[in-house]
């Protein structure tokens, strides 16, 4: 390690960290404390030195902060790497506390895990991006693929909305480069057009990289008014209707070009699976917003080499179906090649467990039947494995106030030592975020073995609060992606 001096100028008005004298008229005002000159540790984050012409004025900050962010956005150019520093927490560590609701209208159905008890939030975090909808996936090559939308990264901005006739909803792309969550590199940033009519939003689901092809799903939404998102009439609020899932386009070259079979919709059921939902009460789908089962890199721990999938829906017409909340999780599964997985007919729904064997029915989601359910409280779901602890890891996030869609939202965890269940509740976070939503694991940030007390340290992925401005908790949530640390213990 070495030692970092802050300097001031009295002429340019400007305090300047660095290790070295600067010369001039800076004039060393304090030892600030020591750094590393290189990395140290997985977990060492880049200080970075950025200067404003401008401003005449020096600023350090960490890779992938907050601050970071303000620098550029305020014109500041970065100078260098000035040194490495190993990440301290940046907010005292907490474990949350787990209140499982009684008040939904169903008991929980599920009971606590007898192997992981806790989440614990460890105090590290980087935010990235200014928009939503980030579902990483863990390619051969070291990098992450992601989806996203509704914002802007890397001044390529994306909306998934549209209201006007013939109007496209955009979805953006992004590779992301780096070991260190708390340091990434976002690039390859682009975006793609396609129609969500008859529905009014197109949105960004499953995403599989898999044998040099990107799979990239997208699922519909509306609203009874058939008008677009936020402040949209609605007994929900915001996005009441869940709408089927349009499945796969899929990409060769890294998001240079796109394949999409139904970059326009004939009807309210021209879509992978044929499921519709062009009201609240006519139909109910199974499969909204599936998402990719991460069994880590390029599906290195499915159990036969097949993508699953999984997504909230209903089955009955009174329950209500927006974009965060459902009654129920649905399972699908199909062979992670191009020709498969744009064939109906070679879709497996999960069907239900009889005679010792789990059963599955192709090619027909009518046929599907729930993974799980819990009245009126399951809602965007994914789910990752774990293979220190051979376990399933599944998120579930629905309205703290149902059916309510822009106010808190809680998020809760299940384990299972096998994919079908039965699951086991590890914790109930209530208004989580507050308003935190589209929650996962990418399995590329699980250590890969547990600590001597049986805890298990990963990130946590998500995005926050677009509708409900409050006080971030835990610190860090906002509208953006969001990597903070976690550990699950007994």
């Amino acid at each position: 390690s070495t030692a970092i001096y802050q300097y001031y100028s009295a002429s340019l008005k400007d305090s300047y960290l660095t290790r070295t004298n600067p010369g001039g008229d800076y004039t060393m005002v304090r030892l600030e404390g020591y750094v590393y000159l290189k990395s140290a540790g997985p977990e060492a984050v880049e200080l970075r030195q950025y200067f404003s012409k401008d401003r005449n004025d020096h600023f350090l900050c960490a890779q992938g902060s907050p601050e970071e962010q303000s620098a550029v956005a305020a014109g500041y150019q970065m100078a260098r790497v000035e040194a490495y520093g190993v990440g301290v927490p940046m907010f005292e560590p907490f474990v949350w506390n787990s209140t499982v609701p009684t008040n939904r209208g169903t008991p929980c159905p599920f009971a606590q895990s007898g192997h992981f008890q806790t989440v614990s939030f460890e105090g590290r975090y980087a935010n990235y991006g200014g928009a939503d909808t980030w579902y990483p996936t863990w390619a051969a090559d070291g990098n992450l693929y992601t989806p996203w939308t509704d914002g802007a990264v890397n001044g390529v901005a994306a909306g998934s909305g549209c209201a006007a006739e013939g109007c496209m909803s955009t979805t953006g792309f992004a590779t992301v480069i780096g070991d260190n969550p708390l340091a990434l590199n976002l690039t390859g940033v682009g975006k793609f057009a396609s129609s969500p009519s008859p529905y009014h939003g197109r949105y960004p689901c499953g995403s599989l990289y898999y044998n040099k092809t990107w799979f990239y799903g997208t699922y519909t939404l509306d609203n009874e008014n058939h008008q677009p998102g936020q402040n949209a009439a609605g007994y929900c609020e915001n996005w009441c209707i869940q709408g089927p899932f349009a499945g796969f386009r899929w990409t060769t070259d890294y998001g240079e070009s796109w394949t999409e079979p139904r970059v326009h919709m004939g009807n309210w059921s021209d879509n992978i699976f044929g499921e519709q939902a062009p009201d609240n009460h006519t139909s109910k789908v199974k499969f909204g917003a599936p998402h990719v089962v991460d069994f880590g890199q390029e599906l290195e721990h499915s159990p036969d080499g097949k993508m699953y999938i999984v997504g909230h829906g209903a089955s009955k017409p009174y329950s209500p179906t927006s974009w965060m909340q459902a009654s129920e999780v649905y399972m699908a599964r199909v062979d992670p090649t191009v020709e498969a997985v744009s064939d109906r007919s070679q879709w497996e729904f999960y069907s239900g467990t009889g005679q010792g064997d789990d059963q599955w029915a192709q090619g027909d989601v009518t046929q599907a039947r729930p993974l799980l359910n819990w009245g009126n409280t399951t809602g965007v779901t994914t789910m990752t494995f774990l293979p220190a602890v051979q376990k399933f890891v599944m998120c579930i996030s629905t309205p703290s106030f149902s059916p309510f869609t822009e106010r808190q939202f809680d998020t809760y965890f299940l384990e299972s030592s096998s994919l079908y269940g039965p699951f086991s509740m590890i914790s109930y976070m209530a208004e989580f975020g507050p308003e935190s939503y589209f929650v996962n694991i990418p399995s590329k940030f699980v250590a890969p073995k547990a600590d001597a007390d049986g805890s298990l340290s990963m990130y946590l992925s998500y995005s926050a609060n677009f509708a409900f401005h409050s006080d971030s908790n835990p610190p860090g949530s906002g509208y953006h992606w969001t990597l903070t640390k976690i550990k699950l213990s007994p």
